[in-house]
């Protein structure tokens, strides 16, 4: 079982690689207001090689109350989900999208 948390929003962070590059636990009041480092400047997002972020937000109780997944580009920009090869390397631009 993973730990509980309450009144937090949980935000992780990934390379392309898919490895845990960041982790980010912001009280709600202050993710309402302000979000979170990883999720507001890319970059940030761009220096640390982030490509891919999910965020959960838990409420009093530790009930997860919303859940979201971001994909970025190597700039640290919003992008939509990345294709991989069969090798396991990406392919940014798809042309087929």
């Amino acid at each position: 079982m993973g730990r509980s948390f309450r009144a937090v929003a949980v935000v992780k962070a990934y390379n392309a690689a898919g490895s845990l590059v960041a982790e980010d636990l912001v009280p709600s009041e202050t993710f309402a207001k302000s979000g979170s480092l990883l999720l507001n400047v890319s970059a940030v997002r761009a220096a640390r090689g982030i490509r891919f972020i999910s965020f959960r937000l838990f409420d009093d109780a530790g009930n997860r109350i919303d859940a979201k997944s971001m994909y970025y580009d190597s700039s640290g920009c919003e992008s939509k989900a990345p294709h991989r090869r069969p090798d396991g390397t990406i392919i940014e631009n798809c042309d087929w999208v």
